[in-house]
């Protein structure tokens, strides 16, 4: 890994290699310190008790159940959302086993923050698709993004937006969705 970083570090445009390899090794040895509790709803890091969190080691938040919320579950995990970002990225997931962290990102938002499921079915449905899958770095993503992580800030992607930003010419929602390979695309600054 170290010559893959500095060949990353002394490339031009390839300085976000470098970043993720650093959060893929602190996962990793978070996710060795942690242990089992890597797995649990409530987060693997001491955040309760501290300003602003409850007393007691209770869940932050009461992650619905995708048994209990089938339809919801099944669209999210299908790619059928109805949000262009979040469907592309899911159905890439199926198909090839992969998606970039940014719509990997969206997709964990989506899941935790607005569908309120439980953020380890998504980290365990991203287990068995991914083909690039580290448990660790996996699960800690997902726990960070559901705000049970190391860092306990609540993240909240606006799906929208985050479309106009990083595929403002629609090139990728097309790709994975071919139903909207021949819409106009209309994005608003």
């Amino acid at each position: 890994p170290r010559p893959v970083h500095e060949a990353a570090a002394a490339t031009e445009g390839c300085g976000w290699l470098g970043s993720h390899m650093e959060m893929r090794d602190y996962f990793i040895y978070a996710g060795m310190a942690a242990g089992a509790a890597l797995f649990s709803s409530r987060g693997w890091r001491p955040v309760h008790g501290r300003k602003g969190f409850p007393k007691g080691g209770e869940a932050l938040v009461e992650w619905l159940q995708p048994a209990q919320h089938e339809n919801a579950w099944r669209r999210w995990a299908t790619g059928h959302t109805g949000l262009p970002l979040v469907d592309a990225a899911m159905r890439q997931l199926q198909q090839t086993g992969y998606c970039s962290n940014r719509v990997r990102q969206n997709a964990a938002s989506l899941l935790a923050k607005d569908l309120r499921l439980d953020w380890r079915a998504g980290a365990e449905w991203f287990q068995w698709l991914l083909t690039d899958h580290e448990v660790s770095a996996n699960w800690g993503n997902w726990s960070y993004f559901a705000g049970a992580g190391g860092d306990p800030k609540q993240r909240h992607f606006r799906t929208v937006s985050q479309a106009a930003k990083y595929d403002a010419g629609g090139l990728y929602v097309r790709r994975w969705l071919p139903e909207l390979a021949d819409e106009a695309v209309c994005v608003e600054a």
